[in-house]
């Protein structure tokens, strides 16, 4: 599939998720062989991808976990770079969490997955992460190829006493999933690796009523 990217004529948006150890940056920062690879860093993963065989020729990498340097460098990356570079986000899942830990920090909880944030912290979080995949849509309306990286989570939903388990889901907040031209599951055996696309969870558009009563949604890591 990113075989392909060097010969579209639009842009891309693309999720990579699988267990810890799988290959993904490597896979990530391997797949182009024209233009630049913009690398927006949280995790330090870019240092290393030094080395490494198949690694794209040109990285341009910024580093950081903050909001506002996300949103400064992928307007940076739209005024500087061209239409048909690609643009490497590692990883969605951990500018998630910190926006998590950030929320939980301001209603006075503990910076756990336990830990309830009401509603009002939910919404700052989604209009947060909702300010991230603005950046990356518009990125790909530009002409510009992205690849965004997540974690594996199972995820479970508040409901009365209980917590409903939802599965595995990419650990991110469920919009880029809709907006993603595809989600590919990275599976690693030996030195090999294998990509295969996995159903993106139906869009279902959130209920002004019903939002206000989920008291929390927690993760866990994926086994």
């Amino acid at each position: 599939m990113f075989q392909r990217l060097d010969e579209l004529q639009t842009g891309s948006l693309y999720i990579l998720t699988g267990q810890a150890g799988a290959g993904k940056s490597h896979l990530a920062a391997s797949t182009r062989r024209s233009g630049t690879l913009w690398v927006l860093d949280t995790e330090g993963a870019a240092q290393n991808l030094q080395g490494k065989p198949g690694i794209h020729r040109r990285i341009q990498v910024v580093q950081t976990l903050s909001l506002r340097g996300l949103i400064e460098a992928m307007h940076e990356i739209r005024q500087v770079g061209k239409p048909g570079d690609a643009v490497l986000l590692d990883s969605i899942s951990k500018v998630f969490q910190a926006m998590r830990a950030y929320a939980q920090q301001r209603a006075g909880g503990e910076t756990d997955r336990k830990t309830i944030i009401d509603y009002d912290e939910h919404a700052s979080v989604n209009r947060n992460m909702q300010t991230v995949y603005t950046g990356l849509t518009e990125l790909k309306q530009a002409g510009f190829h992205v690849i965004i990286i997540g974690h594996l989570a199972r995820k479970y939903r508040a409901q009365e006493k209980n917590l409903m388990d939802e599965g595995i889901r990419v650990l991110a907040d469920e919009q880029i999933a809709y907006e993603a031209d595809a989600i590919l599951l990275v599976e690693r055996e030996g030195d090999s690796r294998n990509m295969m696309p996995i159903i993106k969870p139906p869009r279902i558009p959130p209920s002004p009523r019903l939002a206000g009563a989920v008291s929390c949604r927690c993760w866990s890591a994926a086994r």
